[in-house]
């Protein structure tokens, strides 16, 4: 009940006054001395204070948790118990009650003059005692669950600090508000400094924008976005490569409401898989290395013979010449003699004039098709050593094709003829030095085949190659006339180092890497049919602007 003075009775003063028998003030007694003797076995703490932050009534559990004796709060604040920080966030929530008029649910944690924390879950609501607006609220303890999310959090803290990617949370606008220990280190921050900045402080404009459009799409859409490549600079300016998947994050009415990115750093896989390719290269150059000498050595060998019948031949008519500038020298003297004619004319059949004429131009043009093959096969290897450089760009196919079948020329001579039927084809943006690799794979296994079927007998087989362009894509086939593909054996063909090569003859990369060039890197496809005795073709898809 209320007393004069407008507070309100103790539980022992209410329970007192509900023994008096005083009509209605005895009714209202009553109900208040049962209200408050409930109150006292709750769980929680209840209380109703004054606008001015006084306790008017406080059950058992509250007084007990400020350190009051019995009755011990009334006309109190909480900053006659607590620290006054804590007091302080008490009496704005109170003060937050009674100036909107609404309910408050909110956890508060209470730092008692010992220095032990607590956490402790409120609801405040405003009420009305006669001419006085005042607050009123019962609270649980919930330090055992604050204690136990906190743990959670801090047990989530490091278990995302240990991971190699990095971890981005964004707000609105792409608003940084948390990252990882691995994405710290990239921006050279802590988490205090980069909360509440746009994305991507030390990029370029367009970089920066880009980031704000994924993160934009991601809010919009509410699906994840996956980036397979894309540029971050570190606080030092280095240029990662990195590969990222953006996520939404959901409030309970579905809305998204944050984002997370998941970022893997790929710099130096990239670095490492041009390292590998270009060993890749060059370990087929190796293989093919006894053949390109042959192919190399064959014309050089026939360049030296014709260069030396043209040397040979050349000091004849040197000498033949001299002859004929002195027979030349005398008939002007007019001391030309039977014998001088003669003499000519035996020099002539002894330089062997007619055979020299007859010869030797052909020569000429054989030394020029010997160097020139030469200078070609160099050419194509350089072509196909050439190391990578990181870009698509527009090349012609067919002229890689033919790069590649110049560089094979010699494994696939003595087993099979080679047809080109090379369609008019669009430039492709490719990595044409990868394509490179592809179709050198592909002839050497078609030679293989090809070898397996023809050898120790005078057969041979044919390859065929061949361009289409279709639509947005270019089609490549290379057939053979092998013995086909096992059945057994060809849902496995493009698994990394399967090999139906006997050992030293193959690593089992081949097809794989050509998957891996063309299905993943270049988003076309690599199929294949094939029939037992009859040979195999490889269908290389190759989209013109791949996206």
């Amino acid at each position: 009940m209320e007393h004069g003075d407008g507070s309100l009775a103790t539980p022992h003063q209410a329970a007192a006054l509900d023994t008096s028998g005083h009509g209605s003030s005895g009714s209202k007694s009553s109900w208040l001395s049962a209200f408050v003797t409930f109150a006292d076995h709750l769980p929680g703490a209840w209380w109703v204070k004054s606008s001015a932050g006084a306790y008017l009534y406080a059950n058992r559990t509250t007084e007990v948790n400020l350190g009051a004796a019995s009755g011990g709060v009334l006309g109190k604040t909480d900053f006659d118990f607590l620290p006054r920080e804590a007091a302080q966030a008490l009496r704005a929530h109170d003060a937050q009650v009674l100036e909107t008029g609404e309910n408050l649910e909110v956890i508060e944690q209470i730092t008692d003059a010992s220095g032990t924390t607590r956490s402790w879950f409120s609801a405040k609501f405003p009420v009305q005692l006669g001419e006085q607006r005042c607050s009123a609220g019962f609270a649980i303890e919930v330090t055992a669950v604050s204690n136990a999310k906190h743990d959670a959090e801090e047990m989530l803290q490091q278990i995302l600090d240990a991971i190699t990617d990095m971890v981005l949370v964004k707000g609105p606008h792409s608003r940084l508000q948390w990252a990882n220990k691995a994405f710290l280190s990239v921006y050279g921050m802590t988490n205090a400094q980069l909360k509440g900045i746009i994305d991507a402080p030390f990029s370029e404009p367009d970089l920066t924008q880009q980031y704000v459009k994924d993160d934009l799409h991601v809010f919009s859409t509410g699906l994840p976005l996956e980036i397979p490549e894309e540029p971050m600079i570190r606080h030092d300016g280095k240029v990662l490569t990195c590969h990222t998947v953006k996520s939404p994050i959901f409030d309970a009415g579905g809305k998204v409401i944050k984002t997370v990115a998941v970022i893997r750093d790929t710099t130096e896989r990239k670095r490492l898989e041009l390292e590998l390719r270009q060993a890749q290269k060059l370990e087929s150059l190796g293989r093919l290395s006894s053949g390109i000498a042959h192919e190399i050595n064959t014309p050089i060998q026939f360049v030296s013979d014709e260069t030396h019948f043209v040397r040979t031949a050349l000091k004849k008519i040197l000498s033949l010449s001299e002859k004929y500038r002195a027979f030349v020298l005398k008939s002007e003297r007019g001391e030309l003699s039977p014998k001088d004619i003669t003499d000519i004319h035996a020099a002539e059949a002894d330089a062997k004039l007619q055979f020299v004429i007859d010869n030797v131009p052909p020569s000429l043009e054989a030394i020029l098709e010997g160097t020139n093959r030469v200078a070609e096969l160099v050419q194509s290897m350089k072509e196909f050593a050439h190391p990578d450089r990181g870009d698509r760009e527009p090349a012609d196919i067919n002229r890689a094709l033919k790069t590649t079948t110049t560089i094979c020329a010699n494994e696939m001579r003595y087993v099979a003829d080679v047809e080109l039927d090379l369609g008019e084809l669009p430039l492709v943006s490719c990595y044409v030095n990868e394509l490179n690799q592809v179709f050198v794979n592909l002839l050497v296994n078609a030679a293989h085949a090809i070898g397996d079927v023809v050898a120790s007998t005078s057969l041979r087989g044919k390859i065929t190659i061949s361009t289409r362009h279709v639509d947005s894509d270019v089609i490549v086939t290379i057939r053979d006339t092998g013995s086909g593909i096992p059945e057994a054996v060809r849902s496995k063909i493009f698994d990394p180092f399967f090999t139906t090569k006997e050992v030293g003859k193959g690593t089992g990369q081949g097809l794989a890497l050509a998957r891996l060039i063309i299905v993943d890197k270049h988003k076309g496809g690599l199929t294949f049919d094939t029939e037992i005795g009859s040979g195999t073709a490889f269908h290389v898809r190759i989209p013109i602007n791949p996206p």
